[in-house]
């Protein structure tokens, strides 16, 4: 089995030129940034270091790497020689297939009872949860890019009649938690309806001369009886009263008094 050492010294807060010290020290080609899935060879460390960015910290050295060489997030052939492979909590050395197949590979915790999704690899994972609340629904990487990037996390997967939402959270570089948020997307359409009709209707009632006062449900004080000619309409949602609407009938409408409970 082969054994990594970790390193006492290089960490990601670490500079360019300290990463340049300890890769001459172990004889390494390159950094590898294990959050990233990025290896960074010592050519291009060094280039970096004469254009005058050796107090440059690792942790933000992706970033400007990718800008300075138009690198992308694919995969990357490892290099075949020695890596210091970096890691939130310090550097290990090892091979470049190593380190690589370890920043691919799902976490150790990939089967809790938790819907997980990996994009590691540049493929699409599920976890059983996952793969049990999705059902034969099929998703490709760039849907799920897309999503992350234009839409907060919501992915939306059409499912025959009713398409289905899920809500993507990392929780680290490309695993994803994968939450069925179909059921709040559909009552949060219903919402918006609902309020879409009620502004209408209010609209239209005042533009014809009525008055409207809504009093919230528990609020005795401002409860009052309506006046003669006055209805009182409770407003309900899922059968659970919210409040009540006081309607002052004009002048001109002729109408008795009416009160509906229609829960």
């Amino acid at each position: 089995m082969e054994k990594q050492q970790r390193t006492s010294t290089l960490n990601l807060d670490s500079s360019l030129q300290e990463a340049l010290r300890q890769m001459f020290l172990h004889k390494a080609e390159a950094v590898f940034f294990h959050s990233e899935g990025l290896f960074v060879c010592k050519e291009h460390l060094i280039a970096m270091l004469e254009k005058g960015w050796g107090s440059l910290t690792l942790r933000n050295l992706p970033r400007q790497y990718r800008s300075l060489y138009d690198i992308g997030n694919g995969a990357v052939a490892p290099p075949s020689g020695t890596v210091i492979s970096l890691h939130e909590y310090g550097s290990t050395i090892g091979t470049g297939e190593k380190s690589l197949r370890e920043a691919v590979e799902p976490p150790p915790w990939w089967q809790v009872p938790l819907p997980l999704l990996s994009l590691r690899g540049e493929s699409v994972s599920l976890n059983r949860e996952a793969a049990r609340i999705t059902g034969e629904i099929s998703m490709t990487v760039r849907q799920i890019r897309n999503a992350l990037k234009t839409h907060n996390g919501c992915l939306t997967l059409a499912t025959g009649k009713h398409p289905q939402m899920f809500l993507l959270t990392e929780l680290e570089r490309d695993i994803y938690l994968l939450e069925d948020v179909s059921q709040e997307a559909t009552v949060a359409e219903d919402v918006l309806a609902w309020a879409a009709i009620g502004k209408g209707l209010r609209k239209f009632l005042l533009d014809h001369g009525f008055e409207l006062s809504f009093t919230a449900e528990g609020d005795h004080a401002a409860a009052s009886q309506p006046e003669r000619g006055d209805t009182t309409l409770v407003c309900c949602w899922e059968e659970t009263p919210v409040g009540r609407i006081t309607l002052n009938y004009p002048e001109s409408w002729e109408t008795e008094q009416d009160s509906d409970d229609p829960c």
